[in-house]
């Protein structure tokens, strides 16, 4: 190889963490030579990693790495900055196609190996190129946006797949380009990713009756912000306009794919289902419906964006039964003061019979007069007549009913009127100590160190394939749902209410 073959590569790797070397085939002199000649250069700032690939048993076996001082480099005018921001450069060396279709036949092992700017070297008297196929396969089957096959010779060629560009009838072409092209104009060897020129973008979106609306009351369609919905994803709300402002942004065409398989869920071994599963297996490209996500294997061989920040997770129950008018005022009313209010009648039974005269006392009569005075119920046949003692006391008994015909017209009054739920469940300790089920497609109380999370993520199942809501609003109280706080507060509101207008779900206080 060459210096210039060098330069072009090392401008392209500046940008790289890590570089990495991986030799297919051991057994070409010519392979290996090119590898010595790689080793042998001074890149810049990187971390260089040689690797031997075993295609027969499907495994990287690294033999050594070493790690190169950072140099000056280019002159501030020769810097070229790439629109793509892989962590990783990886240099594959064979000496025929062949190689690499096999090397490309096992899935990637991250996103950042997808990800990463792949330059395929073939020594100069490998055999007759036709790049055509191969490249575009990569592109259609794996997804891989920077992908170049290079001849390191004086008058080489590289060959670049243009997957964005329309030709003779299709979106992708392969570009044969000259090294004295590139060195002029590095930044022909990676695709723009910023303007994808109308390419159709397979994309799984689907109605959400929180933020995916497949319609808008008349007033609200006429925003400005809703004007290219319909030649993009035909959905209103957050999920739809997001998703369309991108493709404006990044110039994609949105095609739809099946969008009636719901979120779905990634499984342990790389597969899904839903809209995960389509992404999973490369049948979309894109998931309009923002959602939490928690880890799995899986989630190595998907990109995502953050995590919200403004949002909570929160778990919804059943709504406490309604409670019965009759036994209100019991509850309402503490059992120290029904204690005090007893003993209140029984003190004022046996001072009132004492104070009668010797030769009218009688205990049942004392007991209604002071019955009857506490609930404001006289009767004329009783002797109210007597010494002026007792007429004392029975003016202090008259007035201390008046308060306690009060308290109970007042509570008798509330607990007819108003409707009376019991204790709701208002705390995760409260819901720990129900023993509920918790429905979630994610497990959120995974992996924490409090007591408190591993018990309810024992009690976690993702194994229900519907919306957690449904099952909790309408299959009794041995279940208990996650949602996002702001879709919960619409949907308790909107969609599970009784139609006196009284919600059937409750959301608990404490949020994730």
């Amino acid at each position: 190889m060459m210096d210039t073959d060098f330069e072009i590569l090392n401008k392209h790797f500046r940008y790289c963490m890590t570089l990495e070397f991986r030799l297919l085939d051991n057994q070409n002199h010519q392979c290996v030579d090119i590898l010595n000649s790689l080793l042998n250069y001074e890149w810049i700032n990187k971390t260089i990693i040689v690797t031997k690939v075993d295609l027969n048993k499907n495994t990287v076996v690294k033999n050594h790495s070493c790690f190169y001082k950072q140099k000056n480099g280019f002159d501030r005018k020769e810097q070229v900055r790439f629109n793509y921001e892989n962590k990783k450069g990886i240099v594959l060396i064979g000496d025929h196609l062949s190689l690499f279709e096999e090397y490309f036949g096992t899935p990637m092992n991250s996103m950042e190996e997808n990800r990463s700017l792949y330059v395929l070297v073939l020594p100069p008297s490998s055999e007759p190129l036709s790049p055509d196929i191969f490249l575009r396969r990569l592109w259609t089957l794996i997804r891989l946006l920077n992908v170049l096959i290079y001849i390191p010779n004086i008058g080489g060629f590289v060959y670049v797949y243009r997957p964005f560009d329309w030709h003779n009838g299709d979106y992708g072409r392969v570009e044969m380009l000259r090294k004295s092209e590139i060195q002029i104009h590095p930044y022909l060897m990676v695709n723009n990713a910023k303007d994808l020129k109308g390419w159709p973008m397979k994309v799984s979106i689907f109605p959400r009756k929180t933020s995916a609306l497949t319609s808008l009351p008349r007033l609200l369609t006429d925003y400005q912000i809703y004007g290219k919905i319909a030649e993009t994803t035909q959905l209103y709300g957050v999920d739809g306009v997001l998703t369309s402002e991108i493709s404006l942004a990044l110039n994609f065409n949105v095609s739809k794919v099946d969008y009636g398989l719901g979120f779905g869920v990634a499984f342990m071994n790389m597969t899904g289902t839903g809209s995960t599963g389509l992404i999973l297996r490369k049948e979309a490209d894109l998931q309009g419906n923002p959602r939490f996500l928690s880890w799995s294997p899986a989630l190595t061989r998907l990109e995502y964006t953050s995590y919200f920040s403004q949002d909570e997770l929160c778990v919804i129950v059943s709504k406490s039964s309604l409670m019965p008018k009759w036994l209100k005022p019991f509850l309402d009313i503490q059992m120290l003061v029904w204690i005090m209010i007893l003993t209140y009648i029984v003190i004022s039974v046996y001072i009132n019979n004492l104070l009668h005269i010797p030769e009218n006392r009688c205990l049942i009569n004392s007991w209604l007069e002071i019955f009857g005075m506490t609930i404001s119920q006289y009767s004329s046949r009783l002797n109210y007549r007597g010494r002026w003692m007792r007429r004392i006391f029975l003016s202090c008994i008259l007035f201390c009913s008046i308060n306690l015909t009060s308290m109970f017209s007042a509570t008798m009054y509330e607990a007819f009127t108003t409707k009376t739920y019991y204790n709701q469940i208002r705390t995760l300790e409260e819901l720990d100590s129900n023993n509920m089920i918790i429905k979630s497609s994610i497990r959120a109380f995974k992996g924490s160190p409090r007591e408190l999370y591993q018990n309810l993520d024992k009690k976690t199942s993702t194994n229900y394939r519907g919306l957690g809501l449904d099952l909790v609003a309408y299959s009794g109280k041995n279940y208990a749902a996650l949602e996002r706080y702001y879709d919960a507060k619409i949907l308790l509101q909107t969609k599970y209410i009784k139609d006196d207008g009284v919600s059937l779900l409750h959301m608990l206080p404490d949020c994730l």
